[in-house]
């Protein structure tokens, strides 16, 4: 129960999350498809040494996928795309920077 309240408080706070990735999260989530949001941001967010941007939901064939976008202290973005059933990422690609840059 606390997981399910932490994932509905998570996305409702999280910016670029769509109405209908909440239903599918909500509905995989109970469905013990999926991992929730709290479950995998703090280790992401240690291991990148960056901050949540945005994150949806996607479905890749037979598997949901987070796909994040983190930014850095000094501004680099990294777009990370996570299995949701696992918490394993299974994919990372770092950008440039957001706005002006240094």
């Amino acid at each position: 129960m606390i997981l399910r309240s932490a994932l509905f408080l998570l996305l409702l706070t999280v910016p670029g999350l769509a109405e209908d990735d909440h239903d599918r999260a909500h509905s995989a989530l109970a469905q013990g498809a999926i991992l929730p949001l709290s479950a995998i941001l703090p280790g992401l967010q240690t291991q990148f040494g960056a901050r949540l941007l945005s994150v949806e939901l996607d479905e890749e064939g037979p598997r949901f996928v987070y796909e994040f976008e983190l930014i850095t202290p000094r501004g680099q973005i990294v777009d990370v795309n996570v299995d949701a059933a696992t918490g394993a990422v299974i994919g990372a690609e770092t950008g440039g920077h957001d706005g002006d840059g240094d």
